[in-house]
């Protein structure tokens, strides 16, 4: 057995199939997001990015990142969420 260390490539994947997020892994904890594989965003700035999203764009965060509107960032972000899942 070799005491190597193997570095993973970097990969995209979903928490679901049915999902449309994609969840970048590249062997760290860091919390990137994409809606296209092409422009990554970070949970953390999710209240920063959260305004310049398309309508489309925010249904889907309301849906799939709905722990962290609701539970992590709350105040304007979750109520902006749920203005628009009430329309």
């Amino acid at each position: 057995m070799s005491n190597e260390y193997v570095e993973s490539k970097p990969y995209w994947s979903k928490e679901e199939p049915s999902n449309k997020l994609w969840w970048y892994n590249d062997g760290t904890c860091s919390m990137i997001y994409s809606f296209d594989k092409k422009r990554k965003y970070n949970i953390y700035q999710l209240p920063k990015d959260y305004p310049t999203f398309t309508k489309e764009q925010k249904e889907i965060a309301n849906k799939e990142l709905e722990f962290w509107i609701t539970n992590f960032f709350g105040g304007v972000l979750a109520t902006e969420a749920l203005k628009l899942k009430q329309k």
